[in-house]
């Protein structure tokens, strides 16, 4: 028996599925446009959160980048602010370079009176604590080799004032005692910088070697505060030590007098004062050795065939060897010179 089968007896649409299908093509369409829409409005919403958020940190670049400016503006007006002061400082050092150069001694005015002298002066900066001093009165040349607490402008401060508390005790004291003069000159330095009071915090002071010289009598007064004065004769350096203290104020209650020392002068002997600054400059292969006593007393017997001018430019050129590349690390001072054989103008 053969069956044949008829899809259409045995499967019929109903209206309401027929109904449905034509729902839901129509509804399908728009909700496919409702969900692109929706989608749509959401892309444009987050780009435009993006759009928002990128200008936000835009305004903040702008702010910091107008802040950085401003604050690149004041630094360059505090730097100019700087340069000029700077500027300004440095003028007024010059000036106070040539008001104490004003206050040395012409090495000319000296030879005249000392044909063999050299002074070898070098200031850690522009001014100097270290100063040279000389003075002829009543056939006596006076001259001194003085070191001032600190370098630069404070030191230079101290060096006036102790240039004119020498020139004015020398004038006004008929004295030719060389320990005599340095009891004074500590006397009117503390009273100058009332280091006398209670409530003073003013320590600063000089070291000094001090020497009055009477061409005819052939003779030397030495005095030393802290600094000694070497002579050489015949190849063999000697030393007459300066009492170990300052010029200033004296710890203790008691105050001591500086020793004078006198002697014969000769014209043979070279006689040399100096201020620490030389023995002290480091240097040397490894850059950390000071120079010290015993290499300086060394050169000056080494430069000793020579004259006073050239012994000036060989100690130079033995410091610069020997600092290299290295900051000079005080003011430096040395003079020499040798017995007078001239007359001393009146």
């Amino acid at each position: 028996m053969i069956y044949l089968f008829n899809f259409a007896d045995h499967f019929t649409f109903s209206d309401d599925v027929i109904s449905l299908s034509i729902e839901f093509a129509i509804v399908a369409p728009i909700l496919l446009y409702l969900l692109y829409r929706w989608r749509i409005f959401v892309l444009n919403k987050r780009e435009n959160e993006l759009e928002a958020i990128i200008q936000s940190r835009n305004q903040e670049v702008i702010n910091r980048n107008e802040e950085i400016l401003k604050q690149q503006q004041e630094y360059q007006k505090q730097q100019d602010k700087m340069v000029l002061m700077y500027e300004e400082l440095m003028q007024s050092i010059h000036t106070a370079q040539h008001i104490q150069v004003l206050h040395l001694p012409p090495e000319e005015q000296i030879k005249k009176h000392l044909p063999e002298f050299f002074a070898l002066y070098l200031p850690k900066d522009i001014v100097s604590g270290d100063f040279y001093w000389m003075y002829e009165k009543y056939e006596k040349i006076y001259l001194a080799a003085v070191d001032c607490t600190g370098h630069g402008v404070a030191g230079a401060f101290m060096s006036i004032i102790g240039n004119s508390l020498l020139t004015q005790i020398v004038t006004q004291n008929p004295t030719y005692n060389a320990g005599e003069i340095l009891d004074q000159l500590s006397a009117d330095l503390v009273r100058t910088l009332h280091q006398d009071k209670d409530q003073s915090t003013f320590k600063e002071g000089m070291d000094i070697a001090f020497c009055i010289i009477d061409v005819y009598e052939n003779q030397m007064h030495f005095a030393g505060a802290n600094n000694p004065l070497y002579f050489i004769k015949e190849g063999i350096l000697e030393q007459i030590k300066g009492d170990n203290r300052g010029i200033g104020l004296q710890k203790g209650d008691q105050i001591k007098r500086f020793t004078n020392h006198l002697f014969e002068m000769d014209e043979d002997i070279s006689y040399y004062i100096f201020s620490d600054g030389f023995a002290s400059q480091f240097g040397g292969n490894d850059g950390n050795e000071k120079f010290k006593h015993m290499r300086f007393r060394e050169t000056l017997l080494n430069i000793q065939k020579f004259p006073m001018e050239l012994q000036r430019e060989m100690l130079n050129d033995t410091l610069k060897n020997w600092q290299k590349n290295i900051e000079q690390t005080d003011d430096i001072l040395v003079i020499g010179f040798k017995k007078p054989n001239v007359n001393i103008d009146n």
